[in-house]
């Protein structure tokens, strides 16, 4: 994508996109390579999203528990990465499923590291707090 496109993008809806995520936030943001906290943030908001449905429900332990009506029709998830990285995921509100700190929590379990290029997270130092019927805040513990 061009940086003039990127200029204009409100929005970027990537599959597989650990990779992409940092690189979009980091330039909406103007990061740099310093810029560690935010990076890591970015890089796990990544992993989330690559989740797709997992994260709202369409691979979730608790399935049982959830109203029919939530288990048809699942919504992907979104992320809304702040400056600071901190960053909130919910789903399409049109569709089914739900974002909880229970669904966010399952994909974060069978890896206690997670790599790539530019940062390294730990995934086990990962704060997940319920903001709303369909949405967690994610914040990296130091």
């Amino acid at each position: 994508m061009s940086s003039r496109r990127l200029q204009r993008a409100k929005m970027c809806n990537i599959s597989r996109a650990i990779t992409c995520q940092n690189v979009c936030a980091a330039y909406h943001h103007n990061w740099t390579r310093n810029d560690l906290s935010q990076l890591v943030h970015a890089f796990v908001a990544g992993h989330f999203i690559e989740c797709g449905t997992y994260v709202t429900g369409g691979n979730f332990s608790g399935f049982k528990t959830l109203p029919p009506e939530m288990i048809t029709n699942i919504g992907f998830p979104i992320a809304t990465i702040e400056t600071d990285g901190v960053f909130t995921i919910s789903k399409q509100k049109s569709r089914g499923g739900i974002v909880t700190v229970d669904t966010c929590k399952a994909q974060l379990l069978y890896e206690k590291f997670y790599y790539n290029s530019d940062v390294m997270a730990k995934l086990d130092r990962m704060k997940i707090e319920q903001v709303g019927p369909d949405g967690v805040i994610i914040s990296y513990k130091y």
